[in-house]
Parts: C-alpha cells; sequence; structure tokens
C-alpha cells in the first residue's frame, strides 16, 4: 500500500505548483474555508481579512488555473466550490502537514 506522504509527492510532482500554494497561508485559508462550505466572493471576504479585494481575486485566479477550485453562476452571484482535485489535496495536506514544514 502507497504511503500518504508518497501520494502528497506524486500529486506535487504532477503539478510543482501546487507545492506554492500549500506553503502559502493565504491559498490555504482560502481553500480551507471553500472546503467547509460552497462559498460567494462577500462571505469569502469577511471570513479572511485582506488588505485588498484584489488579493482575494487573484488568489481565486490561481486556484480556478490550478483547477481546485471552480466557480458557478446561482442567481446572478458567483459561488465557489472545491473541485475533486482540490477536495484530493486538501485531503492529503491535512493527514501529512505533520510530516512536513506545512502550514
Amino acid at each position: 500500500m502507497v504511503e500518504l506522504n508518497d501520494l502528497l509527492i506524486r500529486f506535487l510532482e504532477e503539478d510543482p505548483e501546487l507545492y506554492k500554494i500549500i506553503k502559502s497561508q493565504q491559498h490555504m485559508s482560502v481553500l480551507r474555508e471553500i472546503a467547509k462550505e460552497n462559498i460567494n466572493f462577500a462571505n469569502l471576504i469577511r471570513k479572511i481579512y485582506f488588505k485588498k479585494d484584489t488579493i482575494l481575486n487573484n488568489i481565486l485566479d490561481t486556484l480556478i488555473q490550478r483547477q481546485l477550485v471552480q466557480k458557478i453562476n446561482i442567481s446572478n452571484d458567483v459561488v465557489y466550490y472545491l473541485t475533486e482535485k482540490g477536495d484530493s489535496l486538501m485531503k492529503l495536506y491535512d493527514k501529512n502537514k505533520k510530516n512536513y514544514d506545512l502550514i
């Protein structure tokens, strides 16, 4: 059976840019909030402090680009949710953060 840390390493080998994301407290905070519930921008900005809204926009764009998060329009509102890849990353991250120097 493959160990969890081997799965995380393979995950990061497939997309090395994910390492920057898991080392970023801001990115991981956003992912964690989206993992708790599908959420819109206004609620995200209330739950996580950012000096500028553009910082959150840039983080969301990065997460969407890396296919960790998707957004959909629901009743004239944009809602963000985790993709299967994002969900897998969060599970591996949570199980492995003690083994590595992860936030």
